[in-house]
């Protein structure tokens, strides 16, 4: 079995956190700002807008490598579910996710039917 690249972020995380508590703050906060101090130009050589390196950021913080033994060593003995699901599974709930990278309705990373605790 070979090494498995994986982006982390607990959905307890989430719910209780980071993108779940603070989900008004996106883009809410920053679209303020920009109200207020104009749109910001797009970084020199970056193909992403401002809007998805939020996201991007908060899949990236959570990225690590793991053996495919591990992964499977987790799913036999920790109530969480494996890190990659844990990201995908909680921006693809998020409808902002789907706006700013423009994924179709009823795709994987946008579905149509959400679960929202909010």
């Amino acid at each position: 079995m070979g090494d498995v690249v994986l982006l982390l972020h607990p959905v307890e995380e989430v719910a209780h956190g980071a993108l779940g508590q603070h989900h008004h703050v996106f883009p809410t906060a920053y679209q303020k700002w920009v109200r207020e101090h104009g749109p910001e130009h797009p970084l020199h050589h970056m193909k992403y807008t401002h809007d998805q390196l939020f996201f991007i950021a908060f899949a990236q913080n959570w990225c690590i490598k793991r053996r495919s033994q591990s992964i499977y060593l987790q799913v036999l003995t920790d109530k969480h579910a494996p890190e990659h699901y844990r990201v995908l599974g909680s921006v693809s709930q998020f409808e902002e996710f789907g706006r700013v990278f423009h994924c179709p309705k009823n795709s994987p990373m946008n579905p149509v039917h959400k679960c929202s605790v909010w």
